[in-house]
Formats: C-alpha cells, sequence, structure tokens
C-alpha cells in the first residue's frame, strides 16, 4: 500500500499563480484598496507570488511569477487608480524588476537543491547497490569458509 503524500500529489504551476494571485488581489482589495499591489509596504506581499513559484517549479515559473505579478500590480492600479500605465510603472521600477528577479532567483536556488538531491539519490542508490554486492560476497566467503571447514575435518 503506498502512502501519497501533500509533496508528491500533482503540482500545477497555473493553478498555483491563479490561486496565489487571486488570494494577494482578494486581501489586497479588503486591507488597503487605495494602494493596489500594497506598495506602501516593504516587501510588498506580492513577492510571494514569484518567490512560491519559484521554490516549487524553477526558474521559468519564477520569472512568469514575477511578470504576472508586476502585471497585477500594474494592471490594478491602472483600472482601480485612473493612472496611466507609465505613470505606475516609472516610480516603481524598481519593485516591478525586483519581483521579476526574486522569482529568478529563487527558482535558481530551487534548481541547485534539486540537483543536489538528484546527486545524492543517485549515490544512495550507488551505496545500495555496492552493499548488495557485499553482502552477496560475505555469503559466497561464508560458504567457502564452511566448505573448508567440512573438507579439512574430513
Amino acid at each position: 500500500m503506498k502512502v501519497v503524500s501533500r509533496l508528491s500529489l500533482p503540482r500545477s504551476a497555473y493553478l498555483d499563480a491563479f490561486l496565489i494571485g487571486a488570494i494577494l488581489i482578494v486581501v489586497n482589495l479588503f486591507v488597503d484598496f487605495r494602494d493596489f499591489g500594497l506598495l506602501k509596504l516593504t516587501p510588498s506581499p506580492f513577492f510571494l507570488l514569484p518567490v512560491l513559484l519559484g521554490a516549487r517549479y524553477g526558474f521559468g515559473a519564477g520569472v512568469a511569477g514575477g511578470l504576472l505579478a508586476s502585471f497585477w500590480v500594474v494592471g490594478g492600479r491602472v483600472l482601480l487608480l485612473q493612472l496611466s500605465p507609465r505613470d505606475v510603472i516609472l516610480p516603481n521600477a524598481f519593485l516591478l524588476a525586483s519581483l521579476v528577479l526574486s522569482g529568478a532567483l529563487t527558482g535558481e536556488i530551487q534548481i541547485y537543491f534539486q540537483r543536489m538531491l538528484d546527486r545524492s539519490k543517485s549515490a544512495g542508490k550507488e551505496m545500495e547497490a555496492r552493499i548488495q554486492r557485499m553482502g552477496t560476497n560475505l555469503n559466497a566467503l561464508r560458504d567457502s569458509r564452511d566448505e573448508l571447514e567440512r573438507t579439512i575435518a574430513t
């Protein structure tokens, strides 16, 4: 009977991005409707989207999450505050770029640790094979010793 853990359930970056983004937008609308993107907070909670996606799915999903968060922040401010995109992007260019870069960095770190995990797993499999070969050799030596003892005893 195989036990299914929460970590082995099917994953979907699109579903995660939608859910995390929707939660962030709803929380933002309840907390401060006039400050879409919660830009007055440092760091903005919208950093969660690229960081969580990058940590779970890797570089591409992290960058996509950063772009999506940036798009939502700019789009929300344009739609809700009736600002032009230029008036939103220029003063917040560092934040918007940081959203994308945080996703990329987190994704790269995830890929690094995934490679380390893969190397550890392959080393573990190699060690298991060595142990099995040693067990086989040990059994062969015991059989040889027993046969030698019988031969000497007769």
